[in-house]
């Protein structure tokens, strides 16, 4: 469940035209608020946090006015929060897990896609405090794609190019997130590949 919605979350904007995009971001992101709730809230503390910040992102999305439709800082910063809490539990599934298979599988790819998700909240928290820290990012729903889009391109170590960011901080952060990356692969295969040897060496 929660693998579908952060696919919802990354790859919703393609099903929806282009003129209702801007009004379709938010649903994408409540959408997986709403898929954590469900599958995280079997301790009281969990679903009392989650349901405040799902009822956070309505009013700040639906009853702040906001004339550019941009996310704003609170809900960036909200956002990262929000996907440490559960980050923190999918790679606690993937430690404890005891068994290859699909579920863990998921649970990696979950990490690594909430792990990019992360740094795209801060690289737009950087850029709305420090406006072009940035190239090439653009306007508006497309400022946000880019963002997300550099992440995942530094999270991967690809590096294009095509966005490179220009203030310190923003460098700094760059830096990090691509550490990360590399960190979470290298350590999450080792995991992985442990626990199928060992599964093996039982059979």
């Amino acid at each position: 469940m929660l693998l579908g919605s952060l696919l919802v979350l990354l790859f919703g904007h393609l099903i929806v035209p282009k003129m209702l995009l801007a009004d379709f971001v938010p649903v994408f992101l409540m959408q997986n608020v709403v898929v954590s709730l469900l599958i995280f809230s079997e301790k009281k503390i969990w679903t009392i946090t989650l349901a405040l910040f799902l009822l956070f992102l309505i009013v700040q999305f639906y009853l702040i006015p906001d004339p550019k439709g941009e996310i704003k800082s609170t809900v960036g910063f909200a956002y990262i929060i929000y996907f440490i809490m559960i980050s923190t539990k999918v790679y606690h599934k993937i430690y404890a897990s005891k068994i290859v298979g699909r579920e863990l599988i998921s649970a990696v790819f979950s990490g690594f896609i909430m792990l990019s998700t992360i740094g795209s909240f801060i690289f737009l928290s950087i850029e709305l405090f420090s406006p072009n820290s940035f190239s090439n990012l653009g306007e508006g729903v497309v400022k946000y794609h880019n963002i997300r889009y550099f992440s995942f391109i530094t999270t991967l170590t690809i590096g294009y190019g095509d966005i490179v960011p220009i203030s310190n901080i923003a460098k700094n952060f760059t830096i990090l997130i691509g550490l990360a990356g590399n960190f979470y692969s290298v350590i999450v295969t080792g995991i992985v590949l442990g626990k199928f040897v060992s599964e093996k060496r039982n059979v």
